[in-house]
């Protein structure tokens, strides 16, 4: 024991010495410039129990999963979708028509009614040119659900227009709408005409998937994940205040600010792992430069304690500024 004791004595120095060096590095360690982490914890309904959060910086909100997924609803149903206007049916139809009406009128008349054929000719070209102009629409599901005044968006040649549904034809009002014409002709060959009309109008607009698919899903890629703006200063919540569902996104948004700039906790760990081993290794540099180079300075104390307070002082200075 007492040899222990002598050898204490002997060495005290030297022991103060190493002793300072590792109060030193846990010092610089404790108060050296470190990323900013988000450490405080927080759930609905629960009270703040920290002290007046103050904005550390700009930030933006961040939205709930719930109100992006409202806003892709809302860009869904208020779209325009795409259909494009086909000219080469109306003019595949009107071949038919003229061929139709032909046979029609030779199988059945042959030489008789002649003077009643181009009144009549001329009527079903009226009746096709007119439905074919407007348009015979081919059912979609995205029509599912929208009323008649609801607009699409109508690709004729190079041109795009804006147009309600209303104004186009499906098949079967297509339909009624010769047979009507035709009804007002008064004749007996109404049933002739009929059918020769129902079997030549062809749909003619046609729902365009690629470009409705290609627009919408940049109207979707667009919406910004946050909404609003905390401004540096502002206070964020005060103690003891209960967290809302409002202060809860805020706070998430702060948080994710300061993982965007430290990453995640393992991140985090491995951040100060890293620095504590370096300023281990520059310490110790340190320690075996004066052992071996500066003896004369190493064996006062006074020197030693000089270097290493001045050296805390600026670390802790930069900490300072760094932080405020």
């Amino acid at each position: 024991m007492r040899t222990l004791f002598a050898k204490l004595q002997d060495n005290y120095y030297s022991i103060l010495k190493v002793l300072l060096f590792i109060m030193t590095i846990a010092v610089v360690i404790w108060v050296s410039p470190k990323a900013s982490m988000f450490k405080y914890e927080f759930s609905v309904g629960a009270p703040w129990n920290h002290t007046d959060l103050i904005a550390p910086f700009d930030f933006s909100i961040l939205k709930t999963e719930k109100q992006v997924e409202e806003e892709k609803k809302q860009i869904a149903d208020n779209f325009k979708p795409y259909f494009k206007y086909e000219e080469d049916a109306m003019k595949i139809g009107k071949k038919k028509l003229l061929k139709d009406f032909e046979e029609a009128w030779a199988a059945n008349y042959q030489e008789s009614k002649v003077f009643k054929y181009n009144r009549f000719k001329k009527a079903l070209i009226n009746i096709f040119d007119y439905v074919e102009t407007k348009g015979i629409i081919q059912y979609h599901e995205v029509l599912e659900n929208k009323d008649k005044s609801s607009i699409l968006r109508l690709i004729k040649g190079n041109e795009v227009e804006e147009v309600r549904l209303n104004r186009f034809f499906d098949i079967r009002t297509a339909n009624e709408y010769g047979f009507e014409i035709i009804d007002d002709l008064d004749t007996a060959d109404s049933t002739l005409l009929k059918n020769v009309i129902s079997y030549s109008l062809l749909q003619n607009v046609f729902y365009d998937e690629s470009i409705s698919s290609a627009d919408l899903n940049d109207l979707m890629a667009n919406i910004l994940p946050t909404r609003g703006l905390v401004q540096k200063g502002e206070l964020i919540i005060s103690t003891g205040e209960l967290v809302t569902l409002e202060n809860y996104q805020i706070l998430s948004s702060l948080k994710r600010e300061y993982e965007k700039e430290t990453g995640t906790s393992d991140s985090k760990i491995v951040i100060v792992t890293g620095l504590s081993l370096l300023i281990i290794l520059m310490f110790l540099i340190e320690f075996l430069y004066f052992r071996i180079y500066l003896k004369d300075k190493y064996e006062s104390l006074k020197n030693i304690v000089l270097v290493l307070f001045s050296q805390v002082v600026l670390i802790s200075i930069s900490d300072f500024v760094f932080y405020y």
